[in-house]
């Protein structure tokens, strides 16, 4: 299409995941994450490299919240706002966890927190809160109920 934006980060590289908040959507590769910024109707600008080897875990997540977007980056979990600026890794408190499959992700506005279901041998929920800026961790034992 004659408005179409191409987008040619690296020969190498392959968008993973896509992630939008505000006027802004992000490409995410294993090894980079990508900027665009602009509205559908008026175009967008970019890409744009705001984390140069900041990239996402292939089996990792990438999510909205209010403070802008939370991704699990080869390293743990970030926060990447949409304003501008690098990612943030803030996943300091829990990051026992940094190297877990998430297996679902799930946002209660109402709550201020995202959930970050984990596979693997935790069996543990990430819980973030925004307002606070806090990490809690839910954990199962699993046993069962008769």
């Amino acid at each position: 299409p004659a408005n179409a934006n191409i987008f040619t980060p690296s020969r190498d590289e392959r968008i993973t995941h896509v992630a939008s908040t505000g006027n802004s959507f992000f490409c995410f590769t294993a090894n980079n994450v990508y900027k665009y910024a602009g509205s559908g109707d008026a175009g967008y600008e970019g890409p744009v490299q705001v984390g140069p080897g900041m990239g996402i875990r292939p089996t990792g997540i990438a999510h909205a919240i209010q403070d802008g977007i939370v991704y699990q980056g080869q390293k743990g979990f970030y926060l990447l706002n949409p304003r501008g600026g690098r990612p943030q890794y803030f996943s300091g408190p829990v990051q026992s966890y940094d190297d877990e499959k998430p297996v679902g992700v799930a946002v209660s506005d109402a709550m201020q927190t995202i959930f970050i279901g984990l596979g693997g041998s935790s069996k543990t929920i990430l819980l973030y809160n925004w307002e606070f800026k806090m990490w809690t961790t839910w954990n199962f034992l699993g046993e069962t109920l008769s």
